[in-house]
């Protein structure tokens, strides 16, 4: 469905705000695809009321769109150690497949996807730049472009996130097989950074950022000359990097540089709230520390981080220091922020042998804390201000349908945890973004 005209607003009988739920909610939308302003406590009859609770969309942290592809391809174990390192060969074998034309028709259907399970926005960490040979295309930016067009066409905000990607590993190794796609120097890089932002003068719903794949794939002078180019082009743009997502990759960034991968990074980069840590699964309490006092937000992937092996972020240390998280679906094996939600919950709760993770009492369900945290903390680093549903955010607005089997009787806090632990898309009425009704 296309994104209809810009609504003048939408009045909700709840609604999830910072401070919690507030009644009587009228929401009025800007031309800019922002929020206006809101008036708590006044039903105006000229809006259209929804249909239940309205709750910001959620935002998308960090995903790799190709890798929706592969659902269903990498379940077959063919060693008995099989793990993540297995599951990036097959990877690597798979990227083959895509150009710029069925790359933007696979994203088109994904994006769709997320915006009918309630994303409204996507971070993309994209580096599949190059043809199969490694050979630029003739415009480089081609496959960014598909992207571009894929989330234009299925009506979801788009933080576009083009990765630098040199390395095969910490010791400065070459790019062989399915790597060759992702390679580009510093120089061809920045190039075509410069070409996307031209791209993109004026675009409301599209911004761009920055990503440096990894400490194993980005030398510690290419991470200078990116940063420098981030902080030349415009210092607010976002900043996300994968990090101590495995022990190998611990192991050997001690290896190389002394210091464990996220130590090393704050010590290597001026971490601030404008990065983003993706995984940061394997994380000592003193890094946990700096990391929260950074401002820097950690991007967790719980149903790929579960599908991988991965490990179990330590979310209750990081909550209790004042750590800022938010959200992803990374290989796409779930499109589904409940299922994000009901997985991290799940992976918590069982390694912890308790059911309040992070030890706080209050009067609001776990699924809403958590849902309040992702999503100001995705707003955070992909080119928006950290808050919502305010005078000024983005008006991306979720509503459920109150009159759902699964939500029908209950509170709006009662309705979000029930969407969110045990409920589907069959739970959302409608989706605004930039205050369009999407569906």
């Amino acid at each position: 469905m296309r994104p209809s005209s810009i609504s003048s607003g939408i009045y909700a009988d709840s609604a999830l705000t910072p401070d919690g739920w507030l009644r009587d909610m009228s929401i009025y939308f800007d031309t800019d695809g922002s929020i206006k302003s809101v008036r708590p406590g006044y039903a105006d009859p000229d809006l259209p009321v929804a249909a239940g609770p309205v709750i910001p969309g959620m935002v998308n942290i960090h995903s790799h769109a190709f890798q929706r592809g592969m659902v269903g391809r990498t379940q077959v174990f063919s060693d008995p150690d099989d793990d993540f390192w297995s599951w990036r060969k097959a990877m690597y074998d798979f990227v083959i497949r895509l150009n710029p034309d069925t790359y933007r028709v696979q994203a088109e259907a994904l994006y769709r996807e997320m915006v009918e399970h309630g994303y409204t926005s996507v971070c993309e960490f994209h580096y599949i730049h190059n043809e199969v040979s490694g050979k630029p295309y003739s415009d480089p930016a081609a496959m960014s472009i598909a992207l571009i067009e894929a989330a234009e066409s299925a009506g979801i905000r788009l933080c576009l996130l083009p990765v630098l990607y040199t390395y095969g590993g910490f010791d400065q190794r070459e790019l062989t097989g399915g790597q060759l796609r992702f390679g580009k120097s510093v120089p061809q890089f920045l190039t075509m950074m410069d070409r996307l932002n031209s791209h993109l003068a004026g675009n409301s719903t599209v911004t761009l950022g920055y990503a440096p794949h990894s400490l194993r794939a980005v030398s510690k002078d290419g991470m200078e000359d990116l940063i420098a180019h981030r902080n030349d082009a415009g210092r607010g743009s976002p900043i996300h990097i994968h990090v101590a997502e495995q022990l190998p990759e611990v192991k050997e960034c001690l290896q190389t540089y002394g210091a464990r991968p996220v130590e090393y990074l704050l010590s290597s980069a001026e971490v601030d709230s404008t990065w983003c840590l993706i995984h940061a699964t394997h994380i000592e309490d003193f890094e946990i520390k700096r990391v929260s006092a950074s401002g820097a937000v950690v991007g967790l992937c719980p149903t790929t981080e579960s599908d991988l092996g991965d490990g179990v972020f330590p979310l209750r240390k990081f909550v209790c220091a004042g750590g800022k998280y938010g959200l992803g679906s990374d290989s796409n094996v779930s499109v589904s922020p409940g299922e994000e939600i009901r997985c991290l919950e799940s992976m918590q709760r069982s390694s912890m042998r308790l059911r309040n993770v992070d030890g706080a009492i209050s009067d609001l369900g776990v699924a809403t804390i958590r849902y309040q945290n992702a999503v100001s903390g995705g707003l955070s680093v992909s080119g928006h201000s950290g808050t919502f549903m305010t005078a000024g955010s983005p008006a991306d607005l979720v509503v459920l349908n109150a009159s759902a089997e699964l939500l029908a009787g209950k509170t709006a806090d009662e309705m979000l945890n029930a969407h969110l632990l045990s409920g589907s898309n069959r739970s959302i009425d409608s989706v605004y973004t930039a205050g369009r009704k999407i569906t």
